[in-house]
């Protein structure tokens, strides 16, 4: 303040001039976001731990391809997982293929052979942590 002089505030006169009411206003909804955040974060948490001892679900979906052909193997899967694909005729493994893929519907690679045939067909998924599911079943290979 001015030397000698005095210095009245908006508070002092009653005089808030509003700014007051927007700024309890803004801090309010300030809170409520931060709170509605912190619930989201919660729930995401949440369901963090739960994926974390969760394992990958992993169906078989294809169910025939043409013979002599680069076939692709469907899948369907619940997350991220390193899927294992393991071709069998009778005993003998006749292909294998692995690779890291994203949930949803996928597709492997397996060169079929032209003769045809029925094989077995046996699918591992791990996590990324770890937990891990199995699947089969069979495609049918028409000849080419």
């Amino acid at each position: 303040p001015p030397a000698g002089g005095s210095t009245t505030t908006p508070e002092a006169t009653g005089n808030t001039g509003g700014a007051s009411a927007a700024g309890v206003k803004a801090t309010a909804h300030a809170a409520q976001a931060a709170i509605a955040a912190d619930q989201v974060y919660c729930a995401t948490a949440q369901q963090f731990s739960e994926d974390l001892r969760t394992p990958p679900s992993i169906t078989l979906l294809t169910r025939t391809l043409r013979g002599g052909t680069r076939g692709g193997v469907q899948v369907s899967l619940s997350k991220i997982a390193t899927v294992g694909l393991t071709v069998r005729q009778g005993t003998r493994v006749v292909w294998t293929n692995r690779a890291t893929v994203e949930g949803g519907r996928r597709r492997l690679l397996w060169i079929t052979p032209a003769k045809g045939g029925t094989f077995a067909i046996s699918l591992t998924a791990t996590d990324l942590v770890g937990n891990f599911s199995t699947a089969s079943g069979t495609i049918v290979v028409t000849p080419h």
